[in-house]
């Protein structure tokens, strides 16, 4: 009504950029690295902002193949080498056909050329 005034819009603390719009997107990946290892292990979320939430054990390290799902995060300063980092949601082990919960797992994008390539 008339003579109300409308509390301004709260801010939240700055987060990385999300790639793929301005929503949370999951997508799948497949692991492959470009040199002779025969898989990647598990990384730690790439900035302290994002580390914060995070608990839980990881799971066995994804193998070339793995299946890997998450959301994609475009970050502001390398960490590794890399900008572009998945927070992995669940994984499917190369080989298998079970999904499981990956808990502060994170995979960045580049090793040595492109590690993990998008699902068609």
């Amino acid at each position: 009504t008339r003579g109300e005034s409308t509390p301004p819009p709260s801010h939240a603390p700055s987060q990385p950029r999300r790639l793929f719009g301005c929503t949370p997107m999951s997508k799948t990946f497949t692991l492959k690295h470009p040199g002779g290892c025969s898989g990647m292990f598990w990384r730690d979320a790439p900035t302290p902002e994002l580390k914060k939430s995070e608990s839980g054990s990881k799971p066995d390290w994804p193998k070339n193949g793995a299946q890997l799902k998450g959301e994609v995060h475009d970050i502001d300063k390398p960490v590794q080498g890399c900008t572009k980092w998945l927070r992995v949601e669940e994984y499917c082990q190369a080989g298998s056909s079970t999904w499981e919960k990956t808990p502060n797992c994170w995979m960045q994008f580049e090793q040595g050329g492109l590690l993990l390539h998008e699902k068609a």
